[in-house]
This record gives structure tokens, sequence and C-alpha cells, in this order.
């Protein structure tokens, strides 16, 4: 049974990295930004490992898909730390971007109803758009509530870069609505902000901000979850690049 278990977490696994691979090969350029956090976290002493890409077509003919790895430990049930590598392929050409610690904590809480927590993460990094790798810190608030067919989670965060010529701090809250159609499948949608260098406010105009809102299917099976969704910028900015993005994202706990 252990076997079995084991077995499909590394198809699934190898699944994400195939389809990665050959989206690749047809994809254009998209920004590895599409996670909300929420009380997922791996329990205590236990490890998770997630992987996302997405893929976009954008104004831009270069074929490019950038993709987010992440391992993560319970230090307890309420805390874990971890790390990020993002890396992108650019026209066949794979290039890591950066790294990133990160740490969240998520106060204890009801299976049903509210719940709070907070994710900061350190590092540096550089995006298919930017040539410069920068320092930068992100403060994650966590606020979700669980209905008994449905959830909400709410992640009003802030970055800030420390170094590089702009380091002014930038609003870049999200959003997700999700209802349960059948057990183990989530139909939903979710909501991505993030204002441009020459506002800090809270809800910027639609002339500062990039924005991006995808319709969700999440998966939940055991072990591990998978997450897949389209969506559009909306508005394009002078920064958004892309006219439509699409995401795929897989978790699994490694025991």
């Amino acid at each position: 049974m252990a076997f079995t278990l084991h077995l499909r977490r590394c198809l699934a696994f190898m699944g994400a990295i195939g389809l990665w691979a050959c989206m690749a090969t047809q994809a254009t350029a998209a920004s590895y930004e599409i996670k909300l956090y929420s009380d997922d976290l791996p329990e205590k002493g236990e490890s998770e490992m997630e992987f996302l890409t997405s893929i976009a077509k954008s104004r831009s003919q270069k074929q490019v898909v950038q993709g987010l790895f992440e391992v993560s430990y319970g230090l307890t049930d309420q805390v874990s730390v971890g790390i990020e590598l993002p890396a992108s392929v650019v026209q066949g050409n794979a290039q890591g971007r950066g790294i990133k610690l990160e740490a969240q904590y998520i106060a204890k809480h009801a299976k049903e109803g509210f719940y709070w927590g907070i994710r900061s993460e350190f590092g540096s990094e550089n995006s298919f758009y930017e040539s410069e790798k920068k320092r930068s810190v992100e403060v994650n608030p966590i606020l979700g509530y669980h209905g008994r067919d449905w959830q909400w989670v709410f992640n009003p965060s802030l970055e800030k870069d420390l170094t590089g010529d702009e380091q002014k701090p930038r609003w870049a809250p999200a959003f997700k609505w999700a209802y349960a159609v059948v057990p183990h499948h989530e139909l939903g949608f979710e909501t991505y902000m993030r204002s441009t260098a020459s506002t800090t406010a809270f809800w910027p105009s639609a002339s500062q901000r990039d924005q991006t809102t995808y319709l969700v299917w999440d998966v939940h099976y055991a072990h591990t979850q998978l997450n897949l969704g389209i969506g559009k910028p909306t508005p394009v900015s002078n920064s958004t690049q892309d006219h439509w993005v699409g995401k795929v994202g897989i978790s699994m706990e490694l025991d």
C-alpha cells in the first residue's frame, strides 16, 4: 500500500515535469507569482514538495516558461520553514533565477471557520522581464475561512526590494474563492494584483497596477494536490506582457 502511494506521487510529479517540458517548446512569457498562501502546512517533522509553472501567450514572441520549486518542513504543527528555487526556460535554455528562504505561521483554528497566519520570504531573484537580480523581502498576511463546501483566502501582501533603483514597497494582494462541486474537487477563481513602482496605494487605479484573474480547478487526492488555472491579465498596462496565462501546480507530502 505504501509503495503504491509513493508510486502514485512519483508518477504525478513526473507528469507535471513532463507537461512543463512539453509546453516549454510552445509557450511564452509569464510570471510565476501564481500562488496564494492558506493554512496548508506540512505536519510537524514532515516535508512537503511543490512545483509550480506558468505558461502564457505574450506580446513578445520569445518562448518562455517560468517555474518555481519549493520544499518546506514542519517545525511544529503551526510553523514551517522552506526554500524556493525559481527558474525559467527561454527558447530551450534553462536558467536558475535566484533563491528565497521562507517561514510561515498559522494560528490554531477549527476545521470550519475563520483562520489567520503570516508568511515571510527573503532572498534574491529576477524574473524573465528583469535583467538585474535583486534582494527583496515579502510579508504575506493570511486571512481565510473554511465553510462546509467552500472556502476563501485573502493575502494582503507587501513586497519591498532591498537593492536596485526602485525600493518603494509595493502592494501585491491576492484573493481566492472555491466551491467543492464533488468530493476532492473544487472550482473557483483566483485574482492577483501588483501595484507598479509609481504608487504605494493599497488599491491602485487601473493604470497603476497589474492584475490577473484565473478560473481554477483544485484536486485533492490522498497526500497530493493539483491546481490548474487559466487566466487573463486585466488591464494590460505597460508592465503586463501577457495576453493569457495558464498555470499548473502540484504539491505532495514526503514521508
